[in-house]
């Protein structure tokens, strides 16, 4: 008779910690789990329909409005006037932020595939993330906006308005966890409150 191969566990070269392929049954199969399938299934479809919307509908030009008005003051001058409209503004920043947090979860997916340890436990995390990005998004804009977060320096309107806010958008989506940490600290030195443990229970990345 042949002697059994003993298993071995041990993670492949070069990959991430926490993502080495786990020697089981359904791993040795090479299918993909079916919930995985729609999981990418909904990040492409929200890939799709942002960029679309923030190309085609609602672009970086679509979200200032100037007028130019002249006064006359023994010479004329002529000033310009903008002003962001409000709703697309928030619509657009959604967007970009669901964006940012879709590219983050998705790379997740994506190596947990690829190493063969998809854990289906963190399906409602996979799926609730780009709704949090869109609106720590837009959360992000009115503190930054407002002056209570001085973390980046906001452009006057103007026509480069638009590609500001896509850009922080997007930032503050894919990096969702280190916004919340950031904005946690904030509230404490706000209020005057702060807990040790506050930010770690509040803003823990499941996927560690």
């Amino acid at each position: 008779m042949s002697e059994l191969q003993p298993l071995t566990n041990e993670p492949e070269e070069g990959a991430p910690s926490g993502l080495a392929p786990a020697n089981t049954p359904s791993d040795s199969s090479g299918h993909v789990p079916r919930i995985a399938v729609l999981v990418c299934a909904y990040h492409v479809a929200i890939f799709a329909i942002s960029l679309g919307l923030t190309t085609f509908v609602i672009g970086p030009e679509k979200l200032v409005s100037c007028s130019d008005s002249a006064t006359t003051m023994q010479t004329a001058t002529v000033s310009s006037i903008c002003r962001f409209e409000h709703r697309s503004l928030l619509v657009f920043v959604f967007l970009f932020g669901a964006l940012g947090s879709t590219l983050a979860a998705s790379r997740i997916v994506v190596l947990a595939l690829r190493y063969k340890n998809y854990q289906s436990e963190k399906v409602a995390w996979q799926l609730l993330t780009p709704l949090h990005g869109g609106v720590l998004a837009v959360v992000g804009l009115y503190v930054v906006l407002g002056g209570l977060l001085a973390m980046v320096r906001s452009p006057a309107v103007g026509p480069e308005f638009g590609f500001f806010v896509g850009g922080f958008a997007f930032i503050v989506g894919f990096s969702s966890e280190l916004f919340v940490k950031r904005l946690i600290r904030a509230t404490e030195a706000l209020f005057g409150e702060q807990e040790d443990r506050s930010v770690d229970a509040v803003s823990h990345d499941p996927h560690d």
